[in-house]
């Protein structure tokens, strides 16, 4: 099972950690704490950090899978960037390309 820790850095995302931890009301050294597990942030840091993500608490304490956030850190991979790029390039249109990259992931 995944750490709290490992998911607030999906909820983070592409931000900087000071980003982040300014947005949800830490410091950059307490959020790097929580994503390395270290601490855990109180109940009112985790309903911020919940509803800034928009994802459930269960969520985030590793009790159930989200698939459309475990999706979106996939097609925000850099590896997935470069086929969103060719085929935008060739007017393929996003659905097309969000279903090419499902498919992608179902064969992994």
């Amino acid at each position: 099972m995944e750490h709290l820790g490992s998911r607030i850095r999906l909820v983070r995302g592409e931000r900087t950690q000071d980003d982040f931890a300014s947005s949800i009301g830490v410091d950059r050294t307490t959020l790097s704490a929580y994503e390395r597990g270290r601490r855990e942030p109180d109940l009112k840091t985790l309903l911020i950090i919940a509803q800034f993500g928009r994802v459930s608490l269960d969520w985030l304490a590793g009790r159930h899978s989200n698939p459309s956030i475990e999706r979106a850190q996939a097609y925000n991979d850099p590896k997935w960037s470069e086929v969103q790029e060719l085929a935008l390039s060739h007017n393929v249109k996003p659905v097309k390309i969000e279903q090419l990259i499902k498919a992608a992931l179902a064969l992994k």
